[in-house]
């Protein structure tokens, strides 16, 4: 298959990402991209939206969410289709339908998911304009497995309670020669005593199967540090192990400093 994923598709491959996306590719083939379409929001309210959010509205596909510029619709028990557009901002839509078939195409990087299969979600067919992508489907993660699956934070929520997943991650994926950049950005060395920063280092040393895919991939593809909080992970099961992957990384975005 192509790197453009072409949307006549044959059978079998439509198969392989359940009966409601071959419905939903059927339809969006057939009628006009264009146009705009009549639905009613969830209070009712009549709204004109694009055609990749009026056939998953129509197929009565099950709405998982959605943030300012993206909706998620359930296709099956593997995949989800992401569209770009949400009712989310309603004095911004339109606007935001650009930047968010711009995030679609970010997020569809063919090299990061190649290299790094272990810390992205898989991804299927998307329109020739991103307008919508296909997506593996993932559990949210949450603080309790985030524990138990790196150990490091577990370590250093003991020392620093307060600590966020997000805090410990951007931390935790840095090489060695930044991380002090970085606890003075959180003011730890203003507040702390040697001896605790000692400590704090001497956790972020403790292994993980996918740190070093973690800080290659986030130098390499320009991924932001305000990804990296909980809500922007999930879990996903890969040759019978729960894995804790990132879902939504900011690619293309402009990184902090550090």
């Amino acid at each position: 298959m192509n790197n453009n994923w072409k949307l006549f598709l044959k059978e079998s491959e439509r198969n392989y990402f359940g009966n409601n996306f071959s419905n939903f590719l059927k339809i969006y083939n057939k009628l006009k991209k264009n146009k705009l379409y009549n639905i009613h929001d969830k209070v009712f309210h009549k709204q004109e939206v694009p055609l990749e959010y009026y056939i998953p509205y129509k197929m009565n596909l099950q709405y998982i969410g959605a943030g300012s510029f993206r909706s998620v619709f359930d296709l099956d028990e593997d995949w989800v289709l992401k569209v770009a557009f949400s009712l989310e901002d309603p004095f911004n839509q339109w606007e935001n339908f650009k930047r968010a078939r711009k995030m679609n195409e970010e997020e569809y990087n063919v090299e990061m998911h190649t290299k790094y299969p272990n810390i992205f979600p898989k991804f299927g067919p998307h329109a020739s304009n991103y307008s919508w992508i296909v997506a593996e489907k993932v559990e949210p993660a949450n603080e309790l497995f985030a524990r138990q699956y790196f150990p490091a934070y577990h370590e250093l929520d003991k020392l620093i309670p307060s600590t966020t997943f997000g805090d410990f991650f951007i931390l935790y994926v840095r090489t060695e020669e930044k991380i002090d950049q970085l606890l003075r950005k959180f003011h730890l060395t203003m507040q702390s005593e040697q001896k605790e920063i000692d400590k704090i280092k001497s956790i972020l040393k403790i292994p993980h199967p996918d740190k070093n895919d973690y800080i290659n991939a986030i130098e390499e593809f320009n991924i932001t540090n305000w990804d990296f909080k909980i809500n922007n992970f999930g879990i996903v099961n890969r040759d019978g192990k729960k894995r804790m992957i990132l879902i939504d990384p900011g690619i293309g975005l402009r990184k902090w400093t550090v």
